[in-house]
């Protein structure tokens, strides 16, 4: 075999081994970060949910869909305790969301009424970016962390808890606010006494849309 070809299969063998051993160290690092209290290889990073009760005013501007006041209200407060916040934007027929920024962190604030005898209101906070494990192993990272979705979520907390017409407070980390099986305000993971919904179901998220605005936005759904 020719001395050339020899050193250009050698030196193939020496690029394979040192690509294998970085793609491992970073499996391992994003191994390190995963969901230790369900043995999954997930972001690490949570949704803080609340589900609250009570009636929102209706607003001058977007009759529909309801509670364009509050995402107007909630805008004011995350922008005054130090957040970058773009405009509301909705999803048509379902609800209303603002993206948030502070330093690296980038979440989403998104609400929606339910469908109850009583009015019943579904928010989560989450973050915008949530690589999968593979982009995760290359080197991708949550636009946030759990400290991030926790500080925002008790800026929401306290400005939903000033509204007289507002209750019944249930949040829950990664999960459907049940019941018996939530907080009755955001809490640190480690001090929250349940995670998950019932068998540590993830909870329904709401999606981010793909493009535009109001009515050329797509609808949030469960996943």
């Amino acid at each position: 075999m020719p001395l050339l070809v020899r050193v250009a299969i050698m030196a193939g063998v020496v690029l394979a081994f040192l690509v294998t051993r970085g793609l491992l160290r970073r499996l391992e690092a994003a191994a390190s970060s995963c969901d230790a209290t369900n043995g999954s290889l997930t972001a690490g990073v949570f949704s803080q949910n609340v589900q609250f009760t009570g009636e929102v005013a209706p607003d001058e501007e977007f009759e529909h869909p309801a509670g364009a006041s509050l995402a107007r209200v909630l805008q004011a407060a995350v922008r005054d305790a130090g957040w970058a916040v773009d405009v509301i934007d909705n999803w048509r027929d379902c609800g209303w969301y603002l993206n948030c920024r502070r330093g690296e962190a980038a979440l989403q604030v998104a609400f929606t009424a339910l469908e109850s005898p009583e009015p019943e209101w579904m928010l989560q906070i989450s973050v915008q970016e949530s690589p999968g494990f593979l982009a995760r192993s290359l080197g991708r990272r949550p636009s946030g962390g759990n400290d991030d979705v926790l500080a925002l979520a008790r800026v929401v907390h306290s400005t939903l808890a000033a509204d007289s017409h507002l209750s019944r407070f249930r949040w829950q980390w990664s999960g459907f606010p049940h019941d018996g099986q939530s907080t009755p305000e955001p809490l640190p993971w480690n001090d929250a006494s349940l995670h998950g919904g019932p068998d540590g179901a993830d909870p329904p998220r709401v999606s981010a849309p793909s493009s535009g605005r109001d009515g050329d936005a797509q609808k949030p759904h469960p996943r």
